[in-house]
Protein backbone atom coordinates (compact mmCIF):
# COMPACT_ATOMS: atom_id res chain seq x y z
CA UNK A 1 0.00 0.00 0.00
CA UNK A 2 1.40 3.39 -0.98
CA UNK A 3 0.20 6.22 1.16
CA UNK A 4 2.91 8.43 2.43
CA UNK A 5 4.82 10.65 0.03
CA UNK A 6 8.60 10.92 0.00
CA UNK A 7 10.31 13.59 -2.04
CA UNK A 8 13.56 15.18 -3.07
CA UNK A 9 13.67 18.67 -4.51
CA UNK A 10 15.98 18.23 -7.48
CA UNK A 11 15.82 21.69 -9.02
CA UNK A 12 13.60 24.45 -10.32
CA UNK A 13 11.82 23.99 -13.64
CA UNK A 14 12.56 26.50 -16.37
CA UNK A 15 10.22 29.44 -16.74
CA UNK A 16 10.83 31.18 -13.45
CA UNK A 17 8.99 29.03 -10.92
CA UNK A 18 8.14 31.20 -7.94
CA UNK A 19 9.41 30.39 -4.42
CA UNK A 20 5.78 29.90 -3.36
CA UNK A 21 5.32 27.25 -6.04
CA UNK A 22 8.51 25.50 -4.95
CA UNK A 23 7.26 25.48 -1.35
CA UNK A 24 3.87 24.10 -2.45
CA UNK A 25 5.42 21.36 -4.57
CA UNK A 26 7.77 20.49 -1.72
CA UNK A 27 4.79 20.10 0.64
CA UNK A 28 2.76 18.11 -1.90
CA UNK A 29 5.57 15.60 -2.32
CA UNK A 30 6.63 16.27 -5.89
CA UNK A 31 10.09 16.51 -7.39
CA UNK A 32 10.75 19.44 -9.72
CA UNK A 33 13.35 18.54 -12.33
CA UNK A 34 15.44 21.34 -13.78
CA UNK A 35 15.98 21.67 -17.50
CA UNK A 36 18.99 19.35 -17.77
CA UNK A 37 18.72 16.69 -15.05
CA UNK A 38 21.30 13.94 -14.79
CA UNK A 39 20.43 10.28 -15.19
CA UNK A 40 20.81 9.79 -11.44
CA UNK A 41 18.52 12.73 -10.66
CA UNK A 42 15.80 11.32 -12.91
CA UNK A 43 16.08 7.85 -11.38
CA UNK A 44 15.93 9.27 -7.85
CA UNK A 45 12.92 11.46 -8.67
CA UNK A 46 11.08 8.36 -9.91
CA UNK A 47 12.05 6.32 -6.85
CA UNK A 48 14.40 3.99 -8.72
CA UNK A 49 17.83 2.66 -7.82
CA UNK A 50 19.99 2.96 -10.92
CA UNK A 51 23.36 1.22 -11.29
CA UNK A 52 26.22 3.67 -10.95
CA UNK A 53 24.14 6.19 -8.98
CA UNK A 54 24.21 6.91 -5.25
CA UNK A 55 21.76 4.86 -3.15
CA UNK A 56 18.20 6.11 -3.28
CA UNK A 57 17.44 8.12 -0.16
CA UNK A 58 13.99 8.20 1.37
CA UNK A 59 12.50 10.60 3.87
CA UNK A 60 11.34 8.58 6.93
CA UNK A 61 7.62 8.08 7.29
CA UNK A 62 6.41 9.93 10.38
CA UNK A 63 4.94 7.67 13.00
CA UNK A 64 2.32 8.96 15.37
CA UNK A 65 3.47 8.13 18.91
CA UNK A 66 1.29 5.71 20.77
CA UNK A 67 -0.80 6.93 23.65
CA UNK A 68 1.11 7.08 26.92
CA UNK A 69 -0.09 6.83 30.44
CA UNK A 70 -0.71 10.13 32.23
CA UNK A 71 2.09 10.44 34.76
CA UNK A 72 -0.15 12.48 37.06
CA UNK A 73 -2.55 9.60 37.54
CA UNK A 74 -1.55 6.66 39.62
CA UNK A 75 -2.84 3.56 37.87
CA UNK A 76 -1.47 1.07 40.39
CA UNK A 77 -4.01 -1.25 42.00
CA UNK A 78 -5.30 0.25 45.26
CA UNK A 79 -4.43 -1.47 48.50
CA UNK A 80 -7.50 -3.41 49.68
CA UNK A 81 -9.06 -2.10 52.84
CA UNK A 82 -8.63 -4.29 55.95
CA UNK A 83 -12.05 -5.32 57.28
CA UNK A 84 -12.11 -6.12 60.98
CA UNK A 85 -15.01 -8.24 62.17
CA UNK A 86 -15.79 -7.84 65.85
CA UNK A 87 -15.88 -11.09 67.82
CA UNK A 88 -19.38 -12.47 68.35
CA UNK A 89 -21.06 -11.86 71.67
CA UNK A 90 -20.79 -14.95 73.83
CA UNK A 91 -24.54 -15.07 74.42
CA UNK A 92 -25.37 -15.03 70.72
CA UNK A 93 -22.89 -17.59 69.43
CA UNK A 94 -24.66 -20.28 67.40
CA UNK A 95 -23.32 -23.58 66.14
CA UNK A 96 -22.96 -23.41 62.39
CA UNK A 97 -24.41 -26.22 60.33
CA UNK A 98 -22.12 -27.90 57.80
CA UNK A 99 -22.41 -26.35 54.33
CA UNK A 100 -23.92 -28.52 51.61
CA UNK A 101 -21.54 -30.11 49.15
CA UNK A 102 -21.57 -28.09 45.87
CA UNK A 103 -22.29 -29.97 42.61
CA UNK A 104 -19.30 -30.87 40.44
CA UNK A 105 -18.43 -28.26 37.80
CA UNK A 106 -19.45 -28.95 34.16
CA UNK A 107 -16.75 -30.33 31.87
CA UNK A 108 -14.57 -27.61 30.38
CA UNK A 109 -15.23 -26.80 26.72
CA UNK A 110 -12.33 -26.84 24.31
CA UNK A 111 -11.14 -23.27 23.83
CA UNK A 112 -11.16 -21.85 20.29
CA UNK A 113 -7.74 -20.46 19.33
CA UNK A 114 -7.69 -16.76 18.66
CA UNK A 115 -7.37 -15.84 14.98
CA UNK A 116 -3.87 -15.01 13.85
CA UNK A 117 -3.15 -11.29 13.75
CA UNK A 118 -2.60 -10.06 10.21
CA UNK A 119 0.47 -7.87 9.80
CA UNK A 120 -0.23 -4.26 8.96
CA UNK A 121 0.39 -3.41 5.30
CA UNK A 122 3.69 -1.75 4.59
CA UNK A 123 3.56 2.00 4.08
CA UNK A 124 5.62 2.90 1.04
CA UNK A 125 6.54 6.34 -0.27
CA UNK A 126 5.07 7.70 -3.48
CA UNK A 127 7.43 9.30 -5.98
CA UNK A 128 6.09 11.94 -8.35
CA UNK A 129 8.34 13.96 -10.64
CA UNK A 130 7.53 16.97 -12.82
CA UNK A 131 9.53 17.17 -16.04
CA UNK A 132 9.98 20.12 -18.38
CA UNK A 133 9.35 18.23 -21.62
CA UNK A 134 9.21 20.62 -24.55
CA UNK A 135 6.64 20.38 -27.33
CA UNK A 136 6.13 22.42 -30.43
CA UNK A 137 3.87 25.43 -29.95
CA UNK A 138 0.22 24.50 -29.23
CA UNK A 139 0.78 20.86 -30.27
CA UNK A 140 1.76 17.46 -28.94
CA UNK A 141 4.75 17.11 -31.26
CA UNK A 142 7.92 16.41 -29.26
CA UNK A 143 10.99 18.57 -29.83
CA UNK A 144 14.58 17.31 -30.05
CA UNK A 145 15.16 18.49 -26.48
CA UNK A 146 12.19 16.40 -25.39
CA UNK A 147 13.71 13.32 -27.02
CA UNK A 148 16.86 13.74 -24.97
CA UNK A 149 15.14 13.80 -21.58
CA UNK A 150 12.69 11.05 -22.59
CA UNK A 151 15.67 8.86 -23.47
CA UNK A 152 16.93 9.39 -19.92
CA UNK A 153 13.50 8.61 -18.46
CA UNK A 154 13.19 5.48 -20.60
CA UNK A 155 16.61 4.27 -19.46
CA UNK A 156 15.55 4.69 -15.84
CA UNK A 157 12.25 2.86 -16.43
CA UNK A 158 14.07 -0.11 -17.96
CA UNK A 159 16.79 -0.34 -15.29
CA UNK A 160 16.89 -3.56 -13.21
CA UNK A 161 15.23 -1.92 -10.20
CA UNK A 162 12.28 -0.77 -12.34
CA UNK A 163 11.28 -4.21 -13.59
CA UNK A 164 7.46 -4.50 -13.74
CA UNK A 165 6.96 -1.13 -11.98
CA UNK A 166 4.02 0.83 -13.38
CA UNK A 167 3.98 4.57 -14.02
CA UNK A 168 1.27 7.18 -14.50
CA UNK A 169 1.98 9.95 -17.02
CA UNK A 170 -0.11 13.12 -16.68
CA UNK A 171 -0.01 16.11 -19.01
CA UNK A 172 -0.56 19.65 -17.68
CA UNK A 173 -1.01 23.00 -19.40
CA UNK A 174 -1.14 26.62 -18.32
CA UNK A 175 -4.47 28.48 -18.17
CA UNK A 176 -4.16 30.21 -21.54
CA UNK A 177 -6.91 29.12 -23.90
CA UNK A 178 -10.19 27.36 -23.25
CA UNK A 179 -10.61 24.57 -20.74
CA UNK A 180 -11.66 22.16 -23.49
CA UNK A 181 -8.60 22.93 -25.60
CA UNK A 182 -6.24 22.63 -22.65
CA UNK A 183 -7.74 19.29 -21.61
CA UNK A 184 -7.31 17.81 -25.09
CA UNK A 185 -3.79 19.21 -25.39
CA UNK A 186 -2.72 17.81 -22.01
CA UNK A 187 -4.07 14.36 -22.93
CA UNK A 188 -2.36 14.44 -26.32
CA UNK A 189 0.99 15.39 -24.78
CA UNK A 190 0.78 12.66 -22.12
CA UNK A 191 -0.01 10.10 -24.82
CA UNK A 192 2.87 11.40 -26.95
CA UNK A 193 5.27 10.77 -24.06
CA UNK A 194 3.81 7.32 -23.46
CA UNK A 195 4.04 6.41 -27.16
CA UNK A 196 7.66 7.53 -27.37
CA UNK A 197 8.66 5.42 -24.36
CA UNK A 198 6.79 2.36 -25.65
CA UNK A 199 8.30 2.62 -29.13
CA UNK A 200 11.90 3.33 -28.15
CA UNK A 201 12.29 1.20 -25.02
CA UNK A 202 9.99 -1.77 -25.60
CA UNK A 203 8.21 -1.15 -22.31
CA UNK A 204 5.17 -3.35 -21.71
CA UNK A 205 2.12 -1.17 -22.48
CA UNK A 206 0.37 -2.12 -19.24
CA UNK A 207 3.21 -0.49 -17.29
CA UNK A 208 2.38 2.99 -18.58
CA UNK A 209 -0.91 4.85 -18.31
CA UNK A 210 -1.53 8.35 -19.61
CA UNK A 211 -4.09 11.05 -18.89
CA UNK A 212 -4.42 14.82 -18.90
CA UNK A 213 -5.37 17.41 -16.33
CA UNK A 214 -5.54 20.48 -18.55
CA UNK A 215 -4.93 23.56 -16.40
CA UNK A 216 -6.72 22.18 -13.32
CA UNK A 217 -3.59 21.32 -11.32
CA UNK A 218 -1.06 24.13 -11.80
CA UNK A 219 2.35 23.75 -10.26
CA UNK A 220 2.30 27.49 -9.58
CA UNK A 221 -1.30 28.34 -8.60
CA UNK A 222 -0.35 31.97 -7.92
CA UNK A 223 0.33 32.38 -11.64
CA UNK A 224 -1.94 30.03 -13.66
CA UNK A 225 -0.38 31.25 -16.92
CA UNK A 226 3.21 30.53 -15.84
CA UNK A 227 5.39 28.48 -18.15
CA UNK A 228 6.21 26.18 -15.22
CA UNK A 229 2.63 24.89 -15.31
CA UNK A 230 3.25 23.38 -18.76
CA UNK A 231 4.77 20.11 -17.73
CA UNK A 232 4.54 16.32 -17.72
CA UNK A 233 4.15 14.61 -14.36
CA UNK A 234 5.21 10.99 -13.85
CA UNK A 235 4.32 8.97 -10.77
CA UNK A 236 5.78 5.65 -9.67
CA UNK A 237 2.75 3.39 -9.02
CA UNK A 238 4.72 0.40 -7.79
CA UNK A 239 4.17 -3.19 -8.90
Amino acid sequence: MRKTTAWALIGIAGGGLSPQAVTLAFAQGTSILHENPTDCEIAAALGLDKPGCPPLTQIPVPIRPSATRDSTVDTASPTPLAITTPPPHPATVAVAKPAPTPPPPPPALASTPAPATQPAPAVLPVYTANFEIKFELASARLTDDAHQILDQIGAAMTSPSAKDIRFRIIGHTDALGSATRNQKLSEARANAVRSYLLQHFAITPTRLEASGQGARAPLDPRDPNAIANRRVEITNLGH
